[in-house]
C-alpha cells in the first residue's frame, strides 16, 4: 500500500474518502479538493451560494476516486460557520456528505498576526 493511499482514508483501514475544505464568502466560495485519486489537493472558485455546483463538483471526485481505487468513496466536508450558515451543512448532510461546521472562535490564531501593522499607534 502506498504512502499517498494510506493518507487517503479519513480512518485506517476505512473506505477511501475525498476531503473537502470550503472557504465561504459573500463573493465565491473556494473549495479545496484532496481525494485518493490524486496526490495533490485541487482548489475550486465557484460562486457564492451555488451548492448545486458545490454538490457536482464533490460528486466529480467522488467518481475519480471510485474510478482510481476500486473502491467505494465517501465524501467528508468541513467549513468555518459565518456567512452562510448552516443551510448549507443541511444541504451537504442530505446529499451522503459527511459535514463539520467549525466555530470561528474555536481555531487558534496567533494574537499578534492577526491585524496588520500600520505604525500609527491609534493617532489619525
Amino acid at each position: 500500500m502506498s504512502a499517498e493511499r494510506e493518507t487517503s482514508a479519513a480512518v485506517p483501514g476505512a473506505a477511501p474518502t475525498v476531503f473537502l475544505a470550503i472557504e465561504l464568502s459573500q463573493a465565491s466560495w473556494i473549495v479545496a479538493v484532496h481525494s485518493p485519486a490524486t496526490a495533490r489537493a485541487s482548489l475550486h472558485r465557484l460562486p457564492a451560494g451555488d451548492a448545486k455546483a458545490l454538490l457536482a463538483l464533490a460528486e466529480r471526485a467522488r467518481t475519480a476516486a471510485v474510478e482510481a481505487t476500486g473502491e467505494a468513496a465517501a465524501v467528508a466536508s468541513c467549513y468555518e460557520a459565518g456567512y452562510d450558515g448552516f443551510w448549507l451543512h443541511r444541504v451537504l448532510v442530505a446529499a451522503g456528505i459527511a459535514s463539520l461546521v467549525v466555530d470561528p472562535a474555536s481555531l487558534k490564531v496567533d494574537r499578534r498576526a492577526r491585524r496588520a501593522k500600520t505604525g500609527l499607534c491609534g493617532r489619525p
